[in-house]
Parts: structure tokens; C-alpha cells; sequence
């Protein structure tokens, strides 16, 4: 694995202390929410330039590309232990 990113850094400097789970289930969501923002942010952007579309869209929409691991299920199942 390579280093730290600049957000990394960051978030480990800020976040000495212990948090709360609930604290840390807050901070997902901030974090979550954060990320999303970013993420419409940039879709917004090529919408604007015109390299999105409707059609573009539809078709994302009707794509399948997940594909079951094995590693997966087995990470699930560690979780409910």
C-alpha cells in the first residue's frame, strides 16, 4: 500500500481521541454525505459540459456489473459473528 493521502493525514491528526460509536456512526454520515456532494458536484460538471446525457444515463441504469466474490460473502459473514 502506498502513502497516506493529504485527507488521511488530516482525518488522523483531527481524530486523536477515541469517539463514541455513535460518534463514529456520525462521522460516516458526514463523511458519506461529503463524498456525495463531491460526486454530484462532478456529475453536475459534465452534465454541463455535455458529456452526459439522458440516454447516457439510461443506459448506466440497465448495466449489471457486479459480480459476486467469495471474499465478500465471507467478510459478511465475520460481520454477523
Amino acid at each position: 500500500m502506498g502513502m497516506l493521502s493529504n485527507a488521511q493525514i488530516e482525518l488522523l491528526e483531527f481524530f486523536k481521541q477515541d469517539l463514541t460509536p455513535n460518534e463514529i456512526l456520525e462521522l460516516r454520515r458526514l463523511l458519506v454525505a461529503f463524498k456525495a456532494q463531491r460526486v454530484f458536484s462532478l456529475l453536475d460538471a459534465e452534465w454541463e459540459k455535455g458529456n452526459l446525457t439522458d440516454e447516457t444515463m439510461n443506459k448506466w441504469a440497465d448495466e449489471h456489473n457486479r459480480t459476486p466474490y467469495k471474499s465478500q460473502n465471507d467478510y459478511l459473514a465475520k460481520l454477523q459473528k
